[in-house]
C-alpha cells in the first residue's frame, strides 16, 4: 500500500514539476510581449524553440522596436536574427539590425 501512494505521489510531482518547466519556458516570454504590446501567440513561442532560436531575446526586440513605434511582427524580427544570428548577441543589437533594414526601406 505505502509503495502505491509513493508512485501516485511521484507521478503527481513530476506532473508539477512540468507544468513549471513549461510555464517558465512559454507562458513567460508570452506573457512579457503580451503586457508591453506585442502579440505573440504560444504556438510562435514553441516555434521559436523547436527552431532554436531564443525567444526571450526576440521578445525583448520586440518589445524595443513596439516601444520605439516600429510596427513589426515577430516573424520580421525572427527573419532578420536567423539571417544574422552569428552577429547577435543581445537584443540592442537585434533591434539596430532592423531599424537600419526599416530605415532602408522607407
Amino acid at each position: 500500500m505505502h509503495l502505491a501512494s509513493f508512485a501516485i505521489g511521484f507521478f503527481v510531482g513530476v506532473i508539477f514539476l512540468v507544468t513549471v518547466i513549461v510555464a517558465l519556458l512559454l507562458i513567460r516570454p508570452w506573457a512579457r510581449s503580451f503586457f508591453a504590446g506585442g502579440r505573440i501567440s504560444l504556438l510562435e513561442i514553441i516555434g521559436m524553440r523547436f527552431r532554436g532560436t531564443p525567444p526571450d531575446l526576440l521578445v525583448d526586440a520586440l518589445i524595443t522596436l513596439k516601444m520605439r513605434g516600429h510596427d513589426v511582427r515577430m516573424s520580421v524580427v525572427e527573419t532578420c536574427y536567423l539571417a544574422n544570428r552569428s552577429k547577435i548577441f543581445e537584443a540592442k543589437s537585434l533591434v539596430a539590425l532592423i531599424e537600419g533594414e526599416l530605415s532602408g526601406k522607407s
